[in-house]
């Protein structure tokens, strides 16, 4: 027996033919109108629903695929957490497209002081001496708790948005010690699972460890995330290449080509340490009491002198030398034992270290890149960048060029390291590698950091996210 509807039988009982039924008709009739619509968007769109192919990796600006990817929106939390100073950074940043496609928006952003007995725990741990396995770890568990108190904090702010957190990316300097071949080890100071447990998100940690693994120094890995904010990454119009001066910890000079983000490879992303700058401002906080006043209200009463300038010079360049033959820089000592040997002023010191860090980046800036824009910005980022004399002196020396606070692109500097801690996160999601083998010295670019799952919700959340993102084909030397 036949079952079909009670009015299709009503037409057979008839005598009308199935051609001439009108609801057959008329059924049939929506049917090929759905079915030109499938496949009109199929023609269109490479959604999974129509089909499993994977987009034209050699078109990736083509722009349906372009509006596609940026339709989603995904938030996620970062944290830096200084060692030295002793502070945690933290910010909420959200993620528009995905991979090399991705844009980021700044979200809310805190800081918190350590302080307390864990402090002082922490100040002993610094000196490598002390450092332990044990006691590492016991650390790390007690941090994760006080860690998960400031997360909490910052969750209570995003309001209906905290459901949709994907992960906490959390990056540090850890400890940093050598092994028998003198090669940099890196002991997390965070323990990462008791983080995830608390808090309730999974855990994106120790970014450093593949970098470490692949023959690498296991950082820096700014450079990308920063290219990701603040490089000109205008589809098929991008014409501005800049140069980031970030003067707070850690302190660099980035030069971020111009891309249109067709990009096969990575970015030609350049670096340059300025750890003497950090070491100049620790020395200068410590033997001067100058009331909160920057090293350029500072350097306005001193006098440029010359021979320290180059000895200023010169420490930096065996400091780059040091990094790249993997040996202690010894800054500190260094500049400790030149400032013994001059005659001036803290101003004179002061100033002199001003035309050391014009010196380098006018090295950056005036570099001829055939391949790539010549510089037409200088972004500055640090407490400097409302350095009055400090920005006089950029624009004297580099008449041509544009210099901007990098509060004009919407980052605030004081959580800068946090959000790009978030960025990184987000290229951990996207299997991305966010390491310039150029620039660490590792062999190839790794995926970066460990998961830690937090809770069965927020954990498939985020696998669900990891697996619908097909990264596009790499070399084949760096896929092994």
């Amino acid at each position: 027996m036949i079952f079909m509807p009670a009015d299709r039988q009503e037409a057979r009982s008839a005598g009308m033919t199935p051609n001439s039924n009108p609801w057959r008709s008329e059924v049939v009739g929506e049917l090929i109108g759905i079915g030109s619509i499938l496949g009109e968007l199929s023609a269109m769109r490479p959604f999974r629903i129509f089909r499993n192919d994977i987009p034209d990796p050699a078109d990736p600006g083509e722009s349906v695929t372009r509006a596609r990817r940026m339709r989603t929106s995904r938030h996620l939390i970062g944290l830096w957490f200084d060692t030295h100073a002793k502070r945690l950074q933290g910010a909420a940043i959200t993620s528009r497209g995905c991979g090399r496609w991705g844009e980021f928006q700044p979200g809310t952003g805190m800081t918190w002081s350590f302080e307390g007995s864990l402090a002082q725990e922490l100040s002993r741990l610094q000196d490598q001496g002390a450092l332990g396995e044990i006691e590492a770890a016991t650390f790390g568990y007690d941090f994760a708790q006080w860690v998960a108190c400031c997360c909490q904090e910052l969750v209570d702010r995003l309001g209906p948005l905290d459901d949709e957190l994907l992960a906490i990316c959390f990056h540090d300097d850890g400890w940093c010690v050598l092994d028998f071949d003198g090669r940099p080890l890196f002991v997390p100071s965070l323990d990462a699972a008791r983080l995830a447990e608390l808090s309730g998100l999974s855990v994106i940690s120790q970014l450093r460890q593949a970098d470490l693994s692949a023959g690498g120094l296991g950082g820096p890995l700014e450079p990308l995330a920063l290219w990701f904010l603040l490089a000109d990454r205008s589809a098929r119009t991008a014409a501005s290449s800049r140069v980031l001066l970030k003067l707070d910890s850690p302190a660099g000079l980035y030069y971020l080509p111009a891309s249109d983000g067709l990009d096969a490879e990575h970015p030609s992303i350049e670096f340059k340490s300025l750890e003497l700058w950090k070491a100049l401002k620790k020395t200068l906080a410590c033997e001067v009491n100058s009331g909160g006043r920057s090293i350029g209200t500072l350097a306005v009463q001193g006098r440029h002198d010359s021979e320290l300038t180059e000895s200023l010079r010169k420490i930096s360049s065996d400091t780059e030398d040091c990094f790249i033959r993997r040996t202690p820089a010894n800054t500190d000592a260094r500049l400790a034992e030149t400032l013994d040997r001059f005659q001036g002023t803290h101003a004179d010191i002061a100033r002199s270290g001003v035309a050391w860090l014009m010196g380098e980046a006018c090295s950056m800036v005036r570099v001829e890149r055939a391949a790539d824009p010549a510089v037409d910005q200088v972004i500055v980022s640090g407490g400097e960048a409302e350095d009055g004399f400090l920005l006089k002196q950029l624009e004297t020396s580099l008449p041509q060029v544009q210099i901007r606070s990098i509060r004009e692109w919407g980052w605030d500097w004081a959580t800068l390291n946090s959000t790009l801690a978030g960025v990184l996160g987000f290229l951990h999601i996207d299997q991305q590698p966010a390491t310039l083998p150029w620039i660490t010295q590792a062999d190839v670019p790794r995926l970066h950091g460990i998961l830690a799952p937090g809770r069965p919700s927020a954990w498939r959340r985020l696998l669900k996210e990891m697996a619908d993102y097909r990264p596009p084909p790499m070399k084949l030397r760096e896929a092994v």
